[in-house]
C-alpha cells in the first residue's frame, strides 16, 4: 500500500474539518459531492486516471456511479503517474469550487494546476493523500 502525505495548506488549516466517522465504503454509492462540502476535507474512492496529453497532468477519480471529479495531486503521484493511473484508490483533500472551461487550459489552486476541461463537476479536491486500496 503506497500512501503520500502532503500537509494541508497553511490558508485551509482553520477551514477544513475532518470527515464523519462514516466509512469510505457507506458512501459509494452516493452522488458526486454528496459527502463533498466547499472548503471541508473530503474523502472519496474511485479509480484515478492521469493523462499527459496536454502541458497540465490533467487527473480525476472515477467515481462508481460514473460521474467524476478533478484532482489537484501531489508532485509525487503526479511523478510517478504510472504506478497510479487506472488504480481504486482513496483520495482526501480540500474540496474547492470547480468550473467546467473549454476555453482555459488550466487554473491555478494553490502550489498546484488543475485542468479545467475535465469534468461536469462543480467540485475539485485539493489531495494531500492517496491510498491505493487494491
Amino acid at each position: 500500500m503506497h500512501i503520500y502525505t502532503r500537509l494541508i495548506p497553511a490558508l485551509c488549516l482553520a477551514a477544513c474539518a475532518v470527515s464523519g466517522d462514516e466509512a469510505p465504503s457507506a458512501r459509494l454509492g452516493q452522488t458526486m459531492g454528496a459527502d463533498c462540502n466547499l472548503d471541508r476535507e473530503c474523502r472519496q474512492t474511485g479509480v484515478i486516471r492521469i493523462d499527459f496529453n496536454s502541458r497540465v497532468a490533467s487527473s480525476v477519480l472515477e467515481l462508481p456511479n460514473g460521474r467524476c471529479i478533478p484532482l489537484a495531486l501531489p508532485v509525487e503521484v503526479v511523478s510517478d503517474f504510472r504506478d497510479w493511473d487506472g488504480e481504486t484508490v482513496q483520495v482526501s483533500g480540500l474540496a474547492t469550487s470547480y468550473a467546467y472551461s473549454p476555453d482555459a487550459l488550466w487554473i491555478d489552486l494553490g502550489d498546484r494546476r488543475l485542468s479545467t476541461h475535465l469534468c461536469d463537476s462543480t467540485i475539485s479536491i485539493y489531495v494531500y493523500e492517496v491510498f491505493k486500496l487494491r
